[in-house]
C-alpha cells in the first residue's frame, strides 16, 4: 500500500465512524456528491464508471456494508477510496491530523 492509499484508508476510518454515528447524513452528502459528478460528467470522463458504481452502492447497500467496503484493504477497497464520494465528511483539521499521523509513521 502506497502513501496515498494509506492516507485514504485512514480518512475512510473517520468516515466509517461517522457512518455509525449519523449514517443518514453521511449517505445524503455522498449521494449529493455523486449526483453532482454525474450531472457534470461527459461520456469520456475516466471516472464515470466509478460514479455509477458509487450511485448503486449508496442506493442499495446498508451503512454497515458501505463501512466494510470503504475499509477493505484490497484492490477493490483502494479503488473505491480513490473515487470517494465522501467529500465534506472529514474536516480540514481532521485531514491535516491524518497527514501528520502518516508523516509520524513514515508514510509521507
Amino acid at each position: 500500500m502506497n502513501t496515498s492509499d494509506r492516507y485514504a484508508l485512514l480518512l475512510h476510518r473517520i468516515v466509517a465512524v461517522r457512518l455509525l454515528v449519523d449514517p443518514e447524513k453521511v449517505i445524503r452528502i455522498a449521494k449529493a456528491n455523486v449526483a453532482r459528478w454525474i450531472a457534470r460528467s461527459d461520456p469520456n470522463d475516466p471516472y464515470i464508471r466509478s460514479y455509477f458504481e458509487w450511485k448503486t452502492i449508496l442506493e442499495s447497500y446498508s451503512p454497515e456494508e458501505i463501512r466494510r467496503l470503504i475499509l477493505r484493504e484490497d484492490d477493490e477497497g483502494q479503488f473505491l477510496r480513490s473515487t470517494t464520494p465522501f467529500a465534506g465528511i472529514v474536516s480540514r483539521d481532521e485531514r491535516i491530523a491524518v497527514l501528520r499521523e502518516c508523516e509520524e509513521i513514515g508514510f509521507v
